[in-house]
């Protein structure tokens, strides 16, 4: 009988503890399309799920022949205290495609428990078209005591193609992107900052329509 409660004590721990949740770090990117040669942000998003942090650190990977890496700078999640966020924007290395040593801390006894953003990435898309994972390693995050808090990481993805080409086959305005245009144009289909050519916030309207026809028979370049 003994034997049997401990087996069952043990099991509900377990249940308890599988059940405990980690904080969470993704990516958003400023930008839903990214053009080449456009400049753009990355923000990484932390949700520490009600848990107290303090500070963290991390690096990341990407394509060095997608993206150049500009600038590190603070994001609002440690800077709302009183005394602000210490931020290290760490060793950017353009050249095999790499930051590290990024960490941020908050200055002072403070710590945090809501969702915001950590850092902000400034990048360019300096490639053609492509697609390129934001890899993160060694991150960790830490409470106001000094311990470590567990983290559940999701990588980011930066994809970029060429303006106009909206079924995304390397060939812009073709006669499929025209017809993507035209069903998008008279809601068939849904739109979004692709349809926009003419950068006016409008999606699949007449100025669209009209560019994209220019474009097909050669008279401009998107």
């Amino acid at each position: 009988m003994k034997i049997n409660k401990i087996v069952i004590l043990v099991f509900g721990l377990t249940l308890i503890t599988g059940q405990t949740s980690a904080m969470t770090m993704s990516t958003i990117l400023s930008k839903d399309i990214i053009y080449p040669g456009q400049t753009f942000d990355m923000y990484v998003f932390v949700d520490p799920q009600g848990i107290e942090i303090a500070g963290g650190q991390l690096n990341f990977a990407f394509d060095k022949s997608l993206i150049r890496v500009n600038n590190i700078d603070k994001g609002p999640l440690f800077n709302q205290t009183i005394n602000g966020m210490y931020l290290n924007k760490g060793i950017i290395n353009n050249s095999i495609g790499k930051v590290s040593d990024v960490f941020g801390l908050i200055l002072g006894p403070y710590s945090v428990s809501n969702s915001g953003v950590f850092i902000i990435i400034s990048a360019t898309a300096i490639g053609p078209t492509g697609s390129t994972l934001i890899t993160f390693s060694n991150v960790k995050f830490n409470g106001p005591q000094g311990n470590i808090v567990p983290v559940n990481v999701i990588n980011g993805n930066v994809n970029i193609r060429l303006k106009g080409d909206l079924n995304n086959n390397g060939i812009p305005a073709d006669a499929g992107d025209q017809v993507l245009m035209k069903r998008a144009s008279i809601g068939e289909i849904p739109a979004n900052s692709a349809y926009d050519l003419n950068n006016n916030g409008l999606f699949a309207d007449a100025g669209d329509q009209v560019l994209m026809k220019r474009a097909s028979i050669g008279e401009i370049i998107l």
